[in-house]
């Protein structure tokens, strides 16, 4: 997210533009969230969902039944080996994909509680 200028040395592709649809945050409305190419629910299909774009926390949260829903959908390894064969959480947002990778999504933890 820039307020401002951009330096089109620091991104690839196009800048899209959504429109805020609450006056409170940065929220914007979310078609679906997808697992990989898989519709979990997890957003109603006519209205879809909210999703606030939160740029100062590296976490991504939700409401508990959603939520719930998509971890339990995706099994990581304890040792976090299979993070390759892991699918994207796709957010389609005004008919446009933005996935996370599982390299992005999951936190990985050494024995020595390092990232």
């Amino acid at each position: 997210m820039t307020v401002g200028a951009v330096n089109p040395e620091l991104y690839d592709g196009d800048i899209k533009y959504h429109d805020v649809v609450h006056e409170y945050y940065w929220t914007i409305k979310a078609d679906n969230i997808l697992l990989g190419d898989q519709d979990l629910g997890l957003c109603d299909p006519v209205r879809g969902c909210k999703v606030v774009a939160d740029t100062g926390t590296s976490l991504l949260t939700g409401p508990s039944r959603p939520l719930d829903v998509l971890l339990n959908s995706i099994e990581v390894d304890d040792d976090c080996s299979n993070l390759a064969e892991l699918p994207d959480i796709v957010f389609v947002i005004g008919g446009e994909k933005y996935p996370i990778s599982a390299d992005e999504y999951v936190l990985t933890i050494d024995a020595n509680g390092d990232e």
